[in-house]
């Protein structure tokens, strides 16, 4: 019987841990990238974020990128900052870099800039 248990529990479980984001975050230029964060932040959905780091991030990144496995604090913190985030003016482009600024905070009106890079055709948030 506990067999049983346990093999319905896994069938009925499996189809969410496999389960692909049904709306994957479009990386093919720097704007939508950051602006997956903002949307993170005022979803909830943290664990899209995971995927956002260039391999070159510097640890302000890979908070970020990592804040769904973070403490209760921590990610409500993110929430509280980035929530109300906005980029302000156009990307700028340089090669496989770009730089894009934007607002944020709890207010957000603290300015500043992500660094982002194209690694294999995607780009990866890098530093701020």
């Amino acid at each position: 019987m506990k067999r049983i248990l346990t093999a319905l529990v896994l069938l009925a479980v499996s189809p969410l841990l496999r389960a692909e984001d049904p709306h994957p975050v479009d990386q093919s230029s720097p704007t939508p990238v950051l602006e997956a964060v903002f949307a993170a932040a005022r979803s909830g959905q943290l664990a899209r974020l995971t995927a956002l780091a260039a391999s070159t991030a510097d640890g302000d990144v890979e908070s970020v990128c990592g804040v769904s496995t973070a403490s209760p604090e921590i990610r409500e913190s993110f929430r509280t900052h980035f929530a109300k985030g906005k980029i302000i003016g156009k990307p700028r482009l340089d090669g496989n870099r770009a730089e894009i600024d934007f607002l944020f905070g709890p207010d957000g009106r603290k300015k500043e800039t992500m660094h982002l890079v194209r690694e294999n055709g995607l780009w990866f948030l890098e530093s701020f």
